[in-house]
């Protein structure tokens, strides 16, 4: 959705929760409200009381919004200031609506390393089961596309470690239950829905898409000799 329409019709100042890094690479999760004066201008009045000085805050990083108004948002912004009086001042680029046909921003997962085990019952012990790898298609908060060598069923129920490596690396555990798959000459196309996602990880996944965006575009435009 273009972002000055969705803009002018939020009503601010409104509580939200936003992701920034560090320049060390550390992602973090803060509260803070919303004001809009000039959209796709916006400033976030920053809540917490230990948050980062300005000098330590990655300004080509993206900031992402994450809003719930009985429908949830997510607005990717660019950080054009940070006062030392808490102020951010931020750009919005593009909002994506989650309660849309596709309920979820979807990214390409390429550059993830996923993990996965066969869980026959709950009682099962991870430690004692064959873990397989599989190579990433794409992903959102909802699930993902991979592809695996072992030969799946449809409905089982697989338990996942998903290694993130930006913003910040880091390791999403969770559950998916096959949905739909489709046979290559040695391999498989396996789509799975995640079963457990906790708003946490479903803000780690949409902080990798839009990063694993932003690396590819900038690749696009920067000649690779340079």
């Amino acid at each position: 959705m273009e972002a000055i329409n969705y803009l002018l019709n939020l009503p601010t100042p409104i509580s939200v929760e936003f992701n920034i890094s560090t320049t060390s690479g550390q992602q973090i999760k803060k509260t803070g409200t919303l004001l809009v004066n000039d959209p796709p201008e916006m400033k976030i009045k920053v809540l917490s009381k230990t948050f980062p000085p300005p000098e330590k805050i990655n300004l080509n990083s993206d900031c992402l919004v994450f809003i719930e108004t009985g429908d949830i948002a997510t607005i990717l912004c660019t950080i054009t200031e940070i006062k030392t009086n808490g102020i951010i001042h931020i750009r919005a680029r593009e909002v994506i609506q989650h309660s849309n046909k596709r309920k979820h921003f979807r990214g390409p997962a390429g550059r993830l390393s996923i993990f996965y085990y066969q869980k026959q019952t709950e009682k099962d012990n991870p430690e004692d089961l064959k873990v397989f790898q599989a190579s990433g298609v794409n992903i959102s908060c909802g699930g993902m596309l991979m592809i695996v060598d072992q030969p799946l069923t449809k409905k089982e129920i697989l338990a996942l470690d998903i290694h993130v490596p930006e913003p910040s690396p880091k390791v999403i555990s969770c559950h998916g239950m096959v949905v739909r798959i489709k046979t290559l000459q040695e391999s498989y196309v396996v789509a799975v829905k995640f079963t457990d996602l906790d708003s946490e990880m479903c803000d780690d996944i949409m902080a990798f898409c839009f990063a694993e965006q932003r690396r590819m575009l900038r690749e696009m435009v920067i000649p690779k000799n340079l």
